[in-house]
């Protein structure tokens, strides 16, 4: 149930703002992020990371709730685990993605 749900997130919101909207708006990335780095199946954190991607890629205000929570520091940890190869391609896909939109935020 948390990995569809997870997945769900992130398909209804991807390259959707009125759904990231709302998403975020419900506290998404917190309790998304809760399960990326607390859950121990890890198709619940790979499906998490998928829809974290959704929420911040192109979506300022979703960037900054991810660095209000501190979402670096659960990426780094959870790079630090014993993980699928695809997992920690997603993960470096949403660090450099998330690093460029930042930079560009304070431009």
């Amino acid at each position: 149930l948390r990995w569809r749900s997870a997945d769900l997130i992130g398909i209804c919101s991807q390259n959707v703002p009125f759904v990231q909207e709302m998403a975020l708006n419900l506290g998404a990335i917190r309790n998304l992020l809760q399960l990326l780095d607390f859950d121990c199946n890890d198709q619940v954190r790979i499906k998490a990371l998928f829809a974290i991607s959704c929420l911040v890629r192109e979506q300022e205000v979703g960037l900054a709730e991810f660095l209000k929570q501190d979402g670096f520091s659960v990426l780094m940890r959870a790079m630090q685990s014993d993980e699928e190869l695809e997992y920690c391609k997603q993960l470096l896909r949403i660090c450099f993605h998330s690093i460029t939109e930042d930079s560009s935020m304070d431009r």
